[in-house]
């Protein structure tokens, strides 16, 4: 017994140019998917950019910041007596 495959003609073939426009709607779809992921890899690139810029202005400002309160801090302890406090505490007994 030999099987034999027949069609019934039930799905209709595409004409070549629906087949065309078909295929051309594919490549639109992967060109404009590759470019969706184009855009959003450069939109992270220049994210990046952004937030180590910004990082590093925070970093920048710390030290300034740190520098500066030291300075202040041993400018203030140069001009203050190095025995003021046990003269605030001598004042505070004879008061008290």
């Amino acid at each position: 017994m030999q099987i034999e495959k027949r069609t019934m003609g039930w799905i209709q073939k595409p004409s070549a140019y629906q087949y065309n426009q078909q295929l051309n709607a594919k490549r639109r779809a992967h060109a404009q998917d590759y470019l969706n992921q184009q855009a959003t890899l450069s939109s992270a690139i220049f994210s990046a950019k952004d937030t180590f810029n910004h990082d590093l202005t925070a970093l920048i400002l710390q030290s300034v910041v740190k520098r500066v309160s030291s300075e202040a801090q041993e400018k203030a302890s140069n001009a203050l007596p190095d025995d003021l406090l046990t003269q605030l505490e001598s004042q505070i007994d004879k008061i008290a």
